[in-house]
C-alpha cells in the first residue's frame, strides 16, 4: 500500500485521516492508545497536522509528560493529528471523535497548513490541501498521475512553464489571486473564524473538571516563511498581531527565532526532535498559567 494511503485514508466529513490499525494507528486511525490512562484526571484532545503527528515521541506525548510533571496529575493527551490536515478539518473532527473520546480541553496546534500551505496546494481557505485533486480532477488523470511517475513529472513540467495543468490547480490559484491583500484577508478571516467556531463547539460539551464545560485553546506554531512566497510574511503578521487580543490563543511563532533558527528545522515547518521537546514544554507552561484553565488544574 502507498504510504500516503496509510497517512491519509479517506474519511467522511473530514476528508482523510490515518488508516485504522495501520502503522501505529489505533482502530480509529490516530496515534494514541485508546485504553492507556482511561482513568486520567484530565483528558486533552490535541488536533494538528504533521507537526503534531510526526516524532518519536510526537508532540502531544511530550506535552502529556510535561503536564504530568508540572501538575502532578494523571493526564491523557489524545493525538488526533493527521498529516496535511488543517483546522477547518479539525473543527469537523471535534464531532466525529466525540463518540470515543470526551476531552476536558481541546487544543488546536498549527498555522502553516492554514496559511503557507494554501500557496502550494488548494488555495481556497479551509479546503483540504488535496481537494482539487481528489474531488475535481478527472478520474483518468488521477489514476495516471498516481500510477505513472512520468505523467506526474510531465504535469509538473507543464505547470512550471505555464503550458498545461491537468489538475486545474493553476487555474484555481489564478482565480484566487494567491497572496494578494484580498486573498490574505480571506485566509486570515478563515483562520480566526475557525478558532471561534471550534471554541463554541468545544464549550457545548460538559467537563467535570474544567468549570462545567470543555475548554478550547489554540497555538500558532513556529515555521519558516517560504522563500517562494515572500508575501506570506504579510499574512503571518496579520495573524500574529491579532492573537494577543484573544484570551484563548497563544502565539508561538517567534519562540525559535535567533541567528541559528534554520538549524532547528528539518524543513520550513518540521522541527528537530529536540526542538519538539522545547515546544512541548512551552505549551505545557502556557496551559497551566492560562486563566481560562484555572479550574482544570485544581486538586
Amino acid at each position: 500500500m502507498n504510504r500516503g494511503d496509510v497517512l491519509r485514508a479517506p474519511a467522511p466529513y473530514i476528508e482523510f485521516k490515518g488508516k485504522p490499525l495501520s502503522s501505529d494507528h489505533n482502530e480509529y486511525g490516530y496515534r494514541f492508545d485508546l485504553n492507556e490512562k482511561s482513568d486520567a484526571a484530565i483528558k486533552i484532545a490535541f488536533f494538528g497536522g504533521s507537526t503534531g503527528y510526526l516524532g518519536n515521541p510526537p508532540l502531544p506525548t511530550i506535552l502529556e509528560n510535561d503536564l504530568e510533571k508540572l501538575t502532578h496529575k494523571k493526564i491523557k493527551v489524545a493525538n488526533f493529528s493527521v498529516i496535511s490536515s488543517n483546522h477547518r478539518q479539525h473543527l469537523h473532527n471535534l464531532l466525529e471523535t466525540r463518540s470515543f473520546f470526551q476531552p476536558d480541553i481541546v487544543i488546536f496546534y498549527g498555522g502553516y497548513n492554514e496559511t503557507a500551505q494554501n500557496g502550494f496546494y488548494d488555495p481556497r481557505p479551509g479546503y483540504p490541501y488535496n481537494y482539487f485533486f481528489r474531488n475535481e480532477t478527472s478520474p483518468l488523470f488521477q489514476w495516471l498521475m498516481s500510477n505513472s511517475p512520468s505523467v506526474y513529472l510531465l504535469n509538473n513540467l507543464g505547470i512550471r512553464y505555464r503550458l498545461w495543468d491537468w489538475t486545474g490547480l493553476n487555474q484555481l490559484k489564478t482565480e484566487a489571486n494567491v497572496f494578494t491583500p484580498a486573498w490574505n484577508k480571506t485566509i486570515v478571516n478563515n483562520y480566526f473564524e475557525t478558532q471561534m467556531l471550534a471554541k463554541s463547539v468545544s464549550e457545548g460539551f460538559p467537563s467535570k473538571v474544567c468549570g462545567g464545560h470543555t475548554q478550547f485553546i489554540f497555538f500558532y506554531q513556529p515555521y519558516q516563511l517560504p522563500e517562494q512566497f515572500p508575501k506570506v510574511a504579510e499574512l503571518n503578521n496579520q495573524i500574529v498581531q491579532k492573537i494577543p487580543q484573544i484570551d484563548y490563543g497563544h502565539d508561538l511563532s517567534t519562540i525559535l527565532d535567533g541567528p541559528k533558527k534554520s538549524e532547528k528545522f528539518d524543513d520550513i515547518v518540521h522541527v528537530k526532535q529536540e526542538v519538539n521537546q522545547l515546544i512541548g514544554l512551552e505549551i505545557a507552561k502556557r496551559l497551566i498559567t492560562n486563566k481560562r484553565l484555572v479550574h482544570c488544574w485544581k486538586p
